[in-house]
């Protein structure tokens, strides 16, 4: 699996979030993960 990102880049923190710190970035990487799983499948 390639990824155009690095993995530390996916889980730098996004200071500009309104939400808790780290809330947003922690659902968009396991939207993320969700994602690249549903690849594989049929």
């Amino acid at each position: 699996m390639q990824s155009s990102k690095s993995a530390l880049e996916l889980v730098t923190l996004n200071p500009t979030s309104e939400y808790a710190p780290g809330l947003e970035d922690t659902l968009i990487l396991t939207m993320k993960g969700i994602a690249a799983g549903l690849q594989n499948t049929g």
